[in-house]
């Protein structure tokens, strides 16, 4: 029994796949397989393809230390999978889900995706954090918006789910009573409508009636003249404890209603931002700190009271003009692109480690020394 390590599973999308069988595999999948040797789990990963739920065994594929290579081999279903594929819901990832769920397998995140407006509500009734929630709608009717406007001038249109910036546009509402409004796709767009026709005409193809939320504009901090936001990566480690492993300041490009890396944003230590760019003296910069890991800890303890544990999660986050912290979404399958933009090797590596020594903690299992 001592041998035994915990198998875990790592559920991608078929292209990920593809690319580890063509010896092409992507930076944070190597940086996982290389942290599963520390964490003495048996990892290997596999897609939707890779299930044969009849007989509960998956084609996995793993790094095989002796001939240095990716390969494939049968696995039973594992003790824990961490889920890093962005939502699908074929019927065979439905039905897979409902397998896991009824067999006790555990994973690391009791979500796949979060639901925008169904987490404003749960967070908004309590009370250590609807200050920090910018007033949001889900949009039923064009009054809807027309209110929000009148009310905060410039709003964002976010869909319910959805992790893409490409799907996020800004309306600001313009002394003339025209419309600027502005997304990202491949490049940054900015349009202007001259009439809620105009707009309608727009935003309603884009949504193509998907459910979308419509949010106030923080007023958030500038540097240069550039918006800047922030992402946070929170994990559980191996004792089941609650890390801050990084905070990232992103820079906006000009007039990008998006701090998305596509659109030209520049990534810095949260510290270093601060330090360097903003001039914070010490002192300022360990009280602001302070405060934003206060904020942070009670965002993910208060999100984990409603779905239930989670080993990992990102949450962006602003700060307004006068310092106050707003929440602006959580994550439940970050790519931490800042992170590895803004952070060096241990940082990068501990954010592989945690997931896996976390799956030990959740299957029983003793930490293992570090």
């Amino acid at each position: 029994m001592h041998d035994y390590k915990p198998l875990v599973g790592v559920f991608v999308t078929n292209s990920v796949i593809k690319k580890l069988r063509d010896q092409k595999p992507p930076f944070d999948k190597n940086g996982l397989q290389e942290a599963s040797r520390e964490a003495q789990v048996t990892l290997y990963f596999f897609s939707i393809k890779d299930v044969d739920l009849e007989n509960q065994i998956i084609t996995g594929t793993y790094y095989n230390e002796e001939t240095k290579r990716w390969d494939t081999a049968k696995y039973n279903f594992p003790d824990v999978i961490y889920n890093r594929r962005s939502e699908g819901s074929t019927s065979k990832i439905r039905k897979f889900r409902e397998r896991v769920a009824a067999l006790g397998i555990k994973t690391i995140n009791p979500i796949n995706d979060f639901n925008k407006w169904e987490l404003y509500c749960c967070l908004a009734i309590m009370p250590e954090l609807k200050s920090h929630l910018p007033h949001t709608v889900l949009y039923h009717q064009e009054q809807d918006m027309r209110d929000m406007l009148k009310q905060y001038q410039t709003i964002y249109l976010k869909p319910a789910v959805g992790r893409y910036s490409r799907k996020v546009v800004r309306v600001k509402l313009q002394q003339d009573n025209f419309f600027e409004y502005s997304y990202v796709d491949d490049r940054l767009r900015l349009e202007v409508a001259e009439s809620w026709d105009q707009l309608a005409n727009f935003y309603r193809p884009f949504f193509n009636r998907r459910k979308f939320i419509v949010q106030e504009a923080i007023n958030v901090l500038r540097l240069n003249g550039q918006h800047v936001d922030f992402r946070a990566e929170l994990q559980r480690n191996g004792r089941g404890q609650l890390e801050i492993v990084a905070i990232s300041a992103r820079l906006a490009a000009m007039h990008s209603p998006v701090t998305t890396t596509r659109a030209g944003t520049a990534v810095y230590k949260f510290t270093d931002l601060f330090k360097t760019m903003a001039n914070y003296s010490d002192m300022e910069l360990i009280i602001l700190h302070d405060r934003v890991c206060d904020f942070l800890l009670k965002v993910y303890r208060n999100v984990e009271k409603v779905y239930g544990m989670f080993g990992d999660m990102g949450i962006d986050f602003a700060l307004d003009q006068h310092l106050n912290l707003w929440l602006i979404e959580c994550n439940a399958k970050s790519a931490k692109v800042a992170l590895f933009m803004s952070y060096e090797e241990p940082v990068i590596y501990r954010s592989f480690l945690n997931p896996l020594e976390y799956a030990r903690f959740l299957v029983g299992f003793a930490p293992v020394n570090n």
